[in-house]
């Protein structure tokens, strides 16, 4: 299965990198096949593979511990607060490299894009 990390936005006219997901068909109640997206992260934990108990945790979100967001190794993912500083430490690696990807693919149409909510740090 392929993972994806950007869609195209007709909308504004960019690629725009977001968290990695899987797309899959399924069929609907009226019997048409529709395409759905899913994240990796929320498959791994449906699945189990996320280390720790996310109910310890009163903001519970996945910390891949090696900062590479596209590697879902178990022994990679582990449950954590959103709080801890080593999630907050990833997470702004990520924005980094969405922003890095985002100027890349854009060029200057992306500044719009760096001030919203989702590509700025914690």
């Amino acid at each position: 299965m392929e993972v994806g990390t950007a869609i195209g936005d007709r909308d504004i006219d960019m690629i725009v990198p977001i968290e990695p997901f899987v797309e899959y068909e399924r069929k609907n109640s009226w019997g048409r096949y529709e395409r759905k997206r899913i994240s990796v992260d929320k498959l791994m934990d449906i699945a189990g593979y996320v280390n720790k108990n996310k109910n310890r945790f009163e903001h519970p979100v996945i910390l891949h511990r090696d900062n590479d967001r596209l590697n879902f190794d178990s022994d990679n993912l582990e449950w954590t607060d959103i709080n801890d500083p080593r999630y907050k430490e990833y997470y702004n690696r990520v924005v980094d490299e969405k922003n890095r990807l985002g100027r890349e693919w854009n060029g200057e149409k992306w500044d719009y894009m760096e001030k919203q909510p989702r590509y700025q740090h914690i």
